[in-house]
């Protein structure tokens, strides 16, 4: 009986999880953190896209901060506060740091999803 369990023991210790491996991944140029959303630029990065001043909204998007991805979204605009003959201008940007599983770095990850958009 004892033989036995042994073995069974060596099967899930070993070899299960045999099949979930996958190649060795090359996660040296991922990033452990990155300024997301609202922080990734600042005021007077974004003045000469939106005449006047502008409100920061950050706005939370699908994604949130999971264990494989961390994403943010933040909307800059004038709407509301631009006065006289300037336009009304709206910058959104969204934000997203791939982390690496497996199977693929987050580098690796960022390029397939920025090539699978289109425009």
């Amino acid at each position: 009986m004892l033989l036995g369990s042994g073995g069974v023991g060596a099967y899930f210790l070993f070899g299960a999880d045999a099949s979930e491996d996958g190649p060795v991944v090359d996660a040296s140029h991922d990033l452990r953190d990155a300024p997301m959303g609202c922080g990734l630029f600042t005021e007077a990065e974004i003045t000469p896209s939106i005449p006047g001043r502008f409100t920061t909204e950050p706005t939370a998007i699908v994604g949130g901060n999971k264990d494989y991805e961390n994403s943010a979204q933040c909307m800059y605009s004038n709407q509301g506060i631009a006065t006289g003959s300037l336009p009304v201008a709206f910058l959104s940007v969204t934000t997203r740091l791939h982390k690496a599983d497996a199977r693929e770095s987050g580098v690796d990850k960022a390029n397939d999803a920025l090539h699978s958009k289109t425009g």
